[in-house]
């Protein structure tokens, strides 16, 4: 089976500038930060969310009403814990929902991938949203391998 992840620059979380991801008050989202699950490479990005509870980034997709979809990210927290929302917003229906997510500082290769899976109610633009948690604080979080794919499992 060929997976396709719907996303694009899933792994270049800092290359707003040429339009596959769009900040809304951030303070940062630098390249490479971190290794990557595995550990072999430098390529995280840090997103340092400001203190607010719409500080994201956000990717514009197509997709199919009802087909089910499943939204995913590797992530680790700078230290100890830090909460963040993986959301989804349907511009043709005017409705969304997301799922809330605490990254850990500690962690290895079989932990660290946070996932939601949802069904498109209409077909046409949704935005896919890596956000800050409700309550709004400032945070440091380490993103890579966001992935959307069809199917209720997140795939590799």
């Amino acid at each position: 089976m060929v997976v396709s992840n719907l996303l694009l620059g899933s792994e270049e979380l800092d290359q707003s500038d040429q339009g596959e991801w769009v900040r809304y008050n951030m303070n940062a989202v630098n390249a490479d930060q971190v290794n990557n699950p595995s550990g072999t490479e430098q390529t995280a990005e840090q997103l340092d969310f400001e203190a607010s509870r719409t500080a994201r980034i956000a990717q514009t997709v197509t997709l199919t009403a009802g087909t089910e979809y499943t939204f995913s990210v590797w992530a680790r927290a700078a230290s100890g814990t830090e909460p963040f929302r993986l959301r989804y917003w349907d511009n043709v229906g005017g409705s969304g929902g997301g799922s809330a997510f605490t990254a850990s500082a500690t962690w290895d290769e079989s932990t660290g991938r946070y996932e939601m899976t949802f069904t498109a109610q209409n077909s046409g633009q949704f935005q896919m949203f890596i956000q800050n948690a409700a309550d709004g604080d400032t945070r440091r979080i380490y993103f890579w391998g966001a992935m959307l794919n069809v199917g209720a499992t997140a795939l590799d």
